[in-house]
Order: structure tokens, then C-alpha cells, then sequence
């Protein structure tokens, strides 16, 4: 009885760190200053991802597309 007393505290104690894994990175490539407020836009409205300013710490890269 000792064991599943002790099994229950341990599962209860654990669940408040399932479901907080790191959110992913994204790195937005230069574009004359507007990564700058895409990036400040995403944080605002709680987009779940880390922008990071190194490219290879990056699991996305979002850059631009001209449409000339």
C-alpha cells in the first residue's frame, strides 16, 4: 500500500513539467529593419516561438520572397 502511495506522489508531482517543452526557433533573415517589427509583432500576440538572431541555433528560417 506504502508503494502505490508512493507511486501517486511522484506522478502528481511530476505533472507540472509535462507540456513545457521548449517552444521552437525561428530565425527571420534581414529585410531593410521589418524582421524587426515581424518579430516584435509575433511576441505581441504570443506567437509560441523563440526568435533568435543566429541562424544556425534556428529550427526555421522565415525570409522574404521578392515579388518584382
Amino acid at each position: 500500500m506504502k508503494k502505490i502511495g508512493l507511486l501517486l506522489t511522484l506522478l502528481v508531482a511530476s505533472l507540472p513539467s509535462v507540456g513545457q517543452a521548449q517552444p521552437p526557433t525561428v530565425y527571420i533573415a534581414p529585410q531593410n529593419g521589418f524582421e524587426t517589427y515581424l518579430g516584435a509583432a509575433m511576441a505581441k500576440k504570443g506567437v509560441p516561438i523563440d526568435v533568435v538572431t543566429d541562424q544556425t541555433k534556428a529550427v526555421y528560417l522565415l525570409k522574404f520572397l521578392r515579388g518584382d
